[in-house]
């Protein structure tokens, strides 16, 4: 299980089943920008009608703990508009592969500690996907051209693409998704504004594939910042 508090500066996170991962990016009157791997087009070529938000699911393989990506869902708001409207499939195509595997996002610094660079890389087996990990955030490598090849994938976002890796979690029942670090606050507000503690409030997580309640106290608001993980289930009345 991943550590979460330094998550988002320059950390990695193991994509599997339980998250799902937001990109967010420009949609142009032209094709030529910004789909992945396009060059830099004048500034003429350049007009920016909408954002496009996609999410990609990681379905498991059935024999193993492998992943595959693939997209879940999509939408486009327009510029000036505030109704996003649904979308069978992305303008902005992104090139991962159509079997299983094992992938990673990592996150790395670029010219700022506020400038970040996303990459997903991913492999056949865990001890390539480890070694290619090893490889950039050492810096020895700096493009996704050092791992093309037939087991290995590697996609670097846009610098105007936004990525987050939402965890999956259950509120009353239902499946809902919270950004990596969430809170129980963030993961009720779902449901709409809370103002206080719910009196018949319950946090479970699993512990040992079972789902065991969080022991919190009722009198304090403490709860709500209590920070969540893949699975955990909230309920309330």
């Amino acid at each position: 299980m991943p550590t979460f508090s330094g998550y988002g500066i320059t950390g990695g996170l193991d994509l599997n089943r339980d998250f799902r991962l937001q990109v967010i990016s420009p949609v142009y009157s032209s094709s030529v920008l910004p789909a992945y791997g396009a060059t830099v087009a004048p500034a003429s070529a350049k007009q920016l009608i909408g954002y496009e938000t996609a999410y990609y699911v990681f379905t498991p393989s059935q024999r193993d703990d492998r992943v595959r990506i693939s997209l879940g869902s999509a939408t486009e708001t327009d510029v000036g508009k505030s109704t996003p409207f649904q979308k069978s499939t992305t303008q902005n195509i992104l090139p991962f592969p159509k079997s299983f595997g094992y992938f990673r996002l990592l996150f790395r610094r670029e010219a700022s500690a506020a400038d970040h660079i996303a990459t997903i890389i991913g492999a056949t087996d865990s001890t390539k996907l480890n070694e290619a990990t090893k490889q950039l955030q050492s810096g020895s490598v700096d493009h996704c051209q050092e791992f093309v090849g037939p087991d290995m994938t590697c996609v670097t976002f846009p610098s105007e693409f936004g990525v987050n890796p939402q965890m999956r979690v259950r509120v009353n029942g239902k499946e809902s998704f919270v950004g990596v670090a969430g809170t129980v606050s963030e993961a009720m507000n779902l449901n709409g504004p809370i103002a206080s503690v719910p009196k018949t409030l319950t946090v479970r997580r699993q512990f040992q594939r079972h789902l065991i309640p969080v022991k919190f106290d009722p009198a304090s608001k403490d709860i709500l910042q209590f920070v969540l993980m893949p699975g955990d289930e909230i309920t309330w009345q």
